[in-house]
Formats: structure tokens, sequence, C-alpha cells
């Protein structure tokens, strides 16, 4: 903890090794769980045109929401800031800390999955500390023609 909280200090970017699989897959099972639930209020209207369908549909989006959740629930208190030791996905309530990075329209936690789904890299919400997800050496990063 000692030389990534050194790393951090100085603004270096700080390599996540053994749960850089786990933050991607996190952020995208919270991603998943808002589409879900979006979908569900889209759906909304089937109620009053056919209930027995809507039940059956109601039924399938609350399981695999409620599934999704729990998984991401537990994965996220288990993933933690190599620098402070936080955990990277619980959003404290009350203030802010001053090191927390807000993205347009995104809340902290909002702006932290966004980073990590979209650039591989995030700031925690806590202390600040930038991380970069490291890319497996099964799953080589892309390079644009």
């Amino acid at each position: 903890m000692g030389s990534a909280g050194a790393a951090a200090g100085r603004g270096g970017l700080l390599q996540i090794h053994s749960a850089s699989r786990r933050l991607l897959v996190t952020c995208w099972l919270a991603v998943s769980a808002r589409a879900l639930l979006v979908f569900g209020v889209l759906a909304l209207p089937l109620a009053w045109v056919r209930a027995d369908a809507w039940e059956y549909l109601y039924v399938a989006l609350v399981t695999v929401f409620v599934l999704i959740w729990e998984i991401y629930l537990a994965l996220a208190l288990t993933l933690r800031c190599p620098a402070c030791g936080r955990c990277f996905l619980v959003e404290p309530r009350g203030a802010k800390p001053p090191g927390a990075r807000r993205a347009r329209y995104c809340d902290n936690w909002g702006t932290v999955v966004r980073d990590v789904i979209r650039g591989r890299q995030c700031a925690c919400m806590h202390c600040g500390a930038h991380c970069r997800i490291a890319h497996s050496e099964r799953y080589p990063r892309r390079t644009p023609v």
C-alpha cells in the first residue's frame, strides 16, 4: 500500500492486475441492470394491452434484474482501490471527497463506471487516485487500422 499510495500522490496511473477483469464485468453488470430497468418501464404500456403477457414479462424482468443486481453487489463490495483500500463502486453518503471526479450528467459512481467501460481507467471516488485497467494477454488491446 505504501508504493501504491506514493504513485497515486505523484499523479501516476496505478495498475490493477488481479481485479481488472472483475472490475470490468462489475461495471457491465451495473449497466445491464439499469438497461433492464429502463426496458421494464418502457414495456409498461404492454400491461394495459395484454395483462397476461405483461405478467410473464414482469416476472422474468424482475427475476433477471434481481439476479444481476445481487451479483453486481457481491462483486462491487469486494473491489477495492489499491491506494486507499475503499470500495471502488460504493459511493459514500453526504459530502463527496474533493478528489472525486464527476462527468457531465453523472454522479461520482456513474463517472467511475463510465470511465472503466469507455477508457479502461478511472479515478477513485474516495481518494482521487488514478487506476488503469490491465489488459489481458489473452485478449490484447486492439490497435486502430
